[in-house]
C-alpha cells in the first residue's frame, strides 16, 4: 500500500493483510463459482450429483451481476491500496508565516501538528502508522495498509459496498441452489475451500452491512470517523445531496465506478450556520456571526490578538 512513512523493511508485513483479503476474496468466489456459475454455464464439467436442473435467465443474471460485482470490488480494493490518501507536505518558511497568523480561526483555516512541525490543511490529521498527516483523514485501515484520506475514500467505501454485496449475493445464491451447504447432501462438502468461502461470505455479509451503513451515515452527514460527534453545528455538513457528491461526483453513471472522486482535501465549501465545537475536542475561533463570508467559503470572525495567540498556542499542543 502507500504507507508513506513506514521504513521499507516494515512495508512486507504492513501488506500481508492486503495478501489475505485477497485470499479471501478468492475463496468466496471459488464457492460461487462452484456451486452456481460452473452447473450453469459449464454443465458437462460438473458432478452428475450437483448438475444443474435449471438454467433460467434469472440465474444468468445472478451469474452477470456476481461478476460485475466481483471486477468492481477487487478494482476498488487495488485502487484503494495503492492510491495516495492525500497527503499534507511541508511549506516554505513564508507560507509557513501566513498560516500561522490564522491558525483555527474559520473552520477551513489550517492547523499546526506538533508531530510533522508544519502547518496543514483543515480536517488534516497525523497518522501514527503512516507518520504523515493525512487529508481528510478518515481512519488508518490494515486491510488496505493504507490510511483512508480523501484521495482514496471513494474507492474505500465501493470496496466495502461491493464486498458486501458480493458476499450477500454468495451465500444466498448457494442456499437457493443447493440447499443447505453445511449439511450432509453438500455435493460439495469435501472440497474445504468451497466450505470456507461459504462461511466467511456469510460472515462478512453482516459484518460489512455494519460498515456500509456506518459510513453511509457519514456520508450524508458529510463527515469522517474522526469528526464523528465532535462538533454540534457541523460547518462541513452541506446536505444530503452535496455530501454524496463531494465525495461521489455529480455524475449518476460514474458514482459507482471506482475513478478518482472530487474531493482535494485541501479546502471544502462551508455552510452558513453558527458553529460550536463540544468543549473537549479541538477549537477554533468563530464569533457566531452569519453571512460574513471570504471569498473562498470560509466564514470568519475578527479576534483580537491576545486571543490568537492562545489559539495558536492551542494548536500546536495538538497532532
Amino acid at each position: 500500500g502507500y504507507i508513506g512513512g513506514v521504513p521499507n523493511w516494515q512495508k512486507v508485513f504492513h501488506f500481508l493483510p492486503v495478501i489475505l483479503v485477497l485470499g479471501l476474496i478468492y475463496m468466496i468466489q471459488f464457492s460461487f463459482y462452484t456451486a452456481v456459475t460452473q452447473p450453469i454455464l459449464f454443465p458437462s464439467a460438473t458432478p452428475s450429483k450437483s448438475k444443474s436442473t435449471s438454467s433460467s435467465q434469472f440465474w444468468y443474471l445472478i451469474i452477470f451481476l456476481f461478476y460485475v460485482w466481483l471486477i468492481l470490488l477487487i478494482t476498488s480494493y487495488l485502487r484503494c491500496v495503492f492510491t495516495d490518501p492525500g497527503v499534507s507536505v511541508p511549506l516554505s518558511e513564508q507560507e509557513e508565516l501566513e498560516a500561522s497568523t490564522s491558525y483555527g480561526s474559520t473552520p477551513n483555516s489550517p492547523t499546526y501538528c506538533k508531530k510533522c512541525a508544519h502547518s496543514r490543511p483543515a480536517r488534516a490529521h497525523h497518522c501514527a502508522v503512516c507518520r504523515r498527516c493525512i487529508l481528510k483523514m478518515d481512519h488508518h485501515c490494515p486491510w488496505v495498509a493504507n490510511c483512508v484520506g480523501a484521495r482514496n475514500y471513494k474507492y474505500f467505501y465501493l470496496f466495502v459496498l461491493y464486498a458486501c454485496l458480493d458476499c450477500s449475493l454468495t451465500c444466498t445464491a448457494i442456499i437457493a441452489k443447493i440447499g443447505n451447504p453445511v449439511g450432509p447432501s453438500n455435493p460439495y462438502s469435501s472440497q474445504l475451500t468451497f466450505t470456507i468461502g461459504f462461511v466467511m461470505s456469510v460472515a462478512f455479509s453482516f459484518s460489512l452491512l455494519m460498515f456500509v451503513v456506518l459510513h453511509g451515515v457519514l456520508i450524508l452527514r458529510g463527515q469522517t470517523t474522526l469528526e464523528f460527534g465532535t462538533l454540534i453545528d457541523f460547518p462541513y455538513n452541506l446536505g444530503f445531496i452535496k455530501n454524496i457528491q463531494s465525495v461521489f461526483g455529480t455524475s449518476l453513471f460514474w458514482c459507482w465506478i471506482p475513478v478518482p472522486g472530487p474531493c482535494h482535501g485541501m479546502s471544502y465549501e462551508l455552510n452558513r450556520g453558527s458553529y460550536r465545537r463540544s468543549p473537549c475536542h479541538e477549537p477554533y475561533v468563530d464569533d457566531g456571526s452569519k453571512g460574513n463570508e471570504n471569498t473562498d467559503g470560509s466564514i470568519g470572525g475578527s479576534i483580537d490578538g491576545s486571543s490568537e495567540s492562545e489559539e495558536v498556542n492551542e494548536e500546536r499542543k495538538l497532532c
